[in-house]
């Protein structure tokens, strides 16, 4: 590389570390990454539902075999985050270091793979450049979910794939190591493997002959062994795989009701796929890459670039499966690298073009690249970090995540419960009996809380779920829904039993309640109780200063005293 080839690969990389740090904490856990960091920060498969159950409801223990992976996905995402909790410390922003961790990782691997395919540190550093400003990319970053830390294994595993037929043949064993990585994070790695397979036949049958490419495959099978074992016992033990393999297997959900009938097909149609790219990415953006797919192509087969198609058969493969399944728009991130790369093909042999030697074609073809960069950079700013979008929804995603007041909720929590330990709990009877041990997350208790925390489960489940579960669960502290929190009065002489000495109620705005009837009628109650005290609210707002929940607290025995007077 060329001291401005360095330069450029610096800003790059400093651009997208802005974009990944910037405000990371600024949305709530409005999807699954409340319930991943959730089970994360114990290394524990439960999600307290009795319609998504997990092997220590099934067993009222946690079998040995149970810590080898999840009811849903591989352990591996899991166990790295765990890791991060014990190094940051449990909270929105650090259940997001990881992935932003990853995309850093998958960025500069972006290049390297590039350069190696593209055979010059040009095509590396627009392969880099074109991730970065791809807004599902940068979205995929800046969430906890399991699709960053996929994407930075398997462009690993590509990586050393190419380097292993280009230089060292024991880079086939590295390549086997992170494909099996990226199948303990995510089962999707599998869609990649058609694709590869098929370039391998077609243009590399020496890799499928080579020692080490077959002791690369032994690794990647002693790797994912330990989904094999869980799989195994939990065939055994309930007549049915982990939740992706029974789908695909077609076996009844009996545990997970829940998550029937996910795993649909559907009519292949290409041109969804064309329809729909725009609503990932920015327009300008998207047409880049159409306009750069058939350059790409002409790149590999005239310029003696065949390896290229290594990762269009890849991506050719991905968008076939996600065609088939009808995917959730978050797995879309997994493309992000092949169509970054595919753009800096398709690029480098437009600017290879004898027309580009003219200065016009230089002055035009620059002029609108930047304007595509500029315009993506501003469609990925303004989907994931502005308080208010700028504009239409035509100027951001539509997968954009807000602030609902569910991130400032949960500071108050840790505010108040942070190493705090309580002398009664409301904990589920197979964890509470002792089958289960599990730490506390922020060290040992330097004090005593002994109020009773009601949250209304009309809110979000998702983030309810990071913000009072893991207070419940791993701090032992007597939090409940308002549901279980009615069941415990009706048990007798509980107002007099229960060692507590305040009550807090937590209230959503009715903007952000999912309404269920019988659980109004509970929250109405409980509110007019706190209101017949005169209990003033504190008022939780959201980022756009909107009030977004309402936390009351009365003392025990005032409350206990409204309550005797009358029925609950």
């Amino acid at each position: 590389m060329s001291r401005n080839q360095k330069l450029i690969f610096a800003v790059i990389f400093l651009t997208a570390s802005f974009l990944f740090f910037y405000r990371l904490g600024r949305h709530d856990m409005l999807l699954d990454d409340g319930h991943y960091a959730f089970r994360a920060l114990g290394y524990f498969d439960f999600l307290n539902s009795e319609k998504q159950t997990t092997p220590v409801q099934w067993f009222g223990h946690r079998p040995v075999w149970s810590y080898l992976s999840f009811h849903d996905h591989p352990p591996l995402f899991f166990l790295l985050q765990n890791l991060v909790f014990k190094i940051f410390g449990a909270s929105v922003v650090s259940s997001r270091l990881l992935s932003v961790f990853a995309a850093l990782g998958t960025v500069s691997l972006t290049f390297f793979l590039g350069r190696r395919l593209g055979g010059t540190s040009r095509v590396g550093l627009l392969a880099a450049g074109a991730l970065v400003l791809n807004t599902h990319f940068i979205w995929t970053g800046r969430i906890g979910l399991l699709e960053s830390l996929l994407i930075f294994f398997l462009t690993t595993g590509l990586f050393f794939l190419v380097k292993g037929w280009q230089d060292q043949e024991r880079n086939f064993l590295w390549a086997g190591l992170f494909f099996g990585f990226a199948f303990l994070t995510k089962f999707t790695v599998l869609a990649t493997l058609p694709g590869i397979f098929v370039f391998l036949i077609w243009q590399k049958r020496v890799v499928l002959k080579s020692k080490m490419a077959w002791l690369g495959a032994a690794i990647f099978l002693a790797v994912i062994s330990p989904v094999v074992v869980y799989n195994i016992a939990t065939f055994q033990t309930r007549g049915h795989f982990d939740v992706q393999f029974s789908q695909v297997f077609n076996q009844p959900p009996t545990d997970w009701p829940l998550l029937s009938n996910r795993l649909t097909g559907q009519d292949w149609d290409f041109m969804s796929f064309i329809s729909t790219g725009p609503h990932y990415v920015s327009w300008p953006y998207f047409l880049v890459f159409l306009l750069s797919l058939p350059f790409a192509i002409w790149f590999g087969r005239r310029n003696g670039k065949k390896e290229i198609f290594l990762t269009l058969f890849a991506l050719g493969s991905l968008e076939a499966f996600f065609l088939y399944v009808a995917p959730n728009f978050i797995w879309m991130g997994i493309v992000s690298p092949f169509v970054a790369l595919t753009i800096a093909f398709g690029l480098e042999k437009i600017f290879s073009l004898p027309v580009m030697q003219k200065k016009l074609a230089n002055v035009v073809t620059a002029a609108g690249l930047l304007l595509t960069g500029l315009g993506s950079l501003f469609f990925s700013i303004n989907t994931n970090h502005l308080t208010n979008p700028i504009g239409n929804k035509n100027f951001y995603a539509e997968y954009r995540l807000e602030n609902l007041g569910y991130n400032q909720l949960d500071q108050k929590m840790r505010v108040l419960l942070s190493r705090a330990s309580s002398p009664v709990s409301a904990l589920p009877p197979y964890i509470g009996s002792g089958g289960v041990n599990l730490r506390r997350f922020d060290g040992k208790s330097q004090r005593e809380f002994k109020g009773v925390i009601v949250f209304d489960s009309q809110a979000n489940w998702f983030p309810t779920i990071w913000t009072f579960q893991r207070f419940r669960i791993y701090n032992r502290m007597f939090i409940v829904s308002i549901e279980e929190f009615f069941e415990i009065l009706e048990r007798e002489d509980v107002l007099e039993r229960l060692p507590v000495d305040g009550i807090y109620f937590v209230s959503p705005n009715d903007n952000l309640k999912h309404p269920v009837t019988e659980l109004q009628a509970y929250s109405t109650r409980l509110r007019q109780d706190f209101e017949k005290l005169e209990v003033t609210p504190e008022v939780i707002h959201d980022d756009k200063q909107n009030e977004a929940f309402y936390i009351y607290y009365a003392n025990w025995p005032s409350i206990k005293k409204l309550w005797k007077s009358g029925p609950l």
